[in-house]
């Protein structure tokens, strides 16, 4: 725990690293209280950050989970921009409770960044991601994947793993898409619980699935009512099973057309699953 108080330029400035930052006071900085850059991952928890020029700033590709965080009176509260062209991202914070409040401008986000937000279990899901151990990883971003798997699409379902996301797309009628998987997730002394980040075009519905020996459990994806630029963060717990398939459904808008701006023809439209990430973490069992 550190006090930092009226600092020339950054209070903490991370690059290419991801710390645990916790419990510290930034006042009055210079420049930002806290920036992260160059594909870092930290974990930001409980920090006050107040009367400054720029809250926190993320850039280039990195991807902080930012907890119970409060970015007060400052000129900007959450920044997050590409700077660095070699990382052709911008910032990606997730951010769980605090409070950005009383800044000149609250959220400043250019077009390559975005914020995911939890959708509900915001405290649960902070104590998991603070306190648990992740045993599994896909990461969808670009050239940094971590074990890139093979999704086969349904019929009339089109998949594409581009830079930032897996995509699954349907047009005109339901989708979806298929990944196996060996996942021998039956420890009894541990609890696992599958975390999930995505994002889900307008007026489209859809599921994330992960089926067992002995059953499946599923996340449901609605259709945006808020934010679309947002990305959405969502858990559920799996039960001990030895897990051998994913399965991504999409339900797109029915009814209409869409018209290709360039050819002037029109198509049945379509929807889309978008998934950044999913995890898997283990935190101990009930007995325990």
């Amino acid at each position: 725990r550190s006090l930092f108080v009226s600092s020339a330029n950054d209070a903490i400035d991370l690059m290419g690293s991801s710390p645990l930052i916790r419990g510290n006071q930034m006042l009055k900085s210079g420049d930002k209280g806290v920036s992260i850059g160059e594909s870092s991952s930290p974990i930001v928890s409980d920090n006050l950050v107040e009367d400054g020029n720029i809250g926190m700033e993320i850039k280039d590709r990195s991807e902080p989970v930012l907890i119970r965080n409060r970015l007060v009176g400052n000129r900007i509260g959450l920044s997050a921009y590409a700077k660095n062209w070699r990382y052709a991202a911008g910032g990606f914070p997730r951010l769980i409770g605090g409070v950005v409040s009383d800044n000149a401008v609250p959220l400043q986000f250019d077009g390559k960044s975005r914020l995911t937000r939890p959708v509900a279990q915001a405290e649960e899901l902070a104590e998991i991601v603070e306190l648990g151990t992740r045993v599994i990883e896909q990461d969808f971003s670009g050239g940094f994947w971590d074990g890139r798997r093979e999704w086969l699409g349904l019929p009339g379902t089109e998949v594409d793993t581009n830079r930032w996301d897996l995509v699954v797309r349907g047009r005109g009628r339901s989708g979806g898409a298929l990944s196996r998987i060996d996942w021998n997730l039956t420890d009894p002394e541990v609890t696992y619980h599958l975390l999930l980040e995505y994002r889900v075009s307008p007026e489209t519905d859809g599921v994330f699935r992960v089926l067992g020996e002995t059953g499946s459990q599923e996340i449901g994806l609605p259709s945006p009512v808020d934010s679309l630029s947002d990305y959405r963060w969502e858990m559920i717990t799996l039960p001990p099973d030895r897990y051998g398939l994913l399965e991504i459904e999409v339900e797109p808008p029915q009814g209409g057309l869409e018209i290709d701006s360039s050819t002037g023809l029109g198509s049945l439209r379509s929807g889309q699953v978008r998934i950044h990430r999913f995890s898997v973490y283990t935190t101990p069992g009930p007995g325990r």
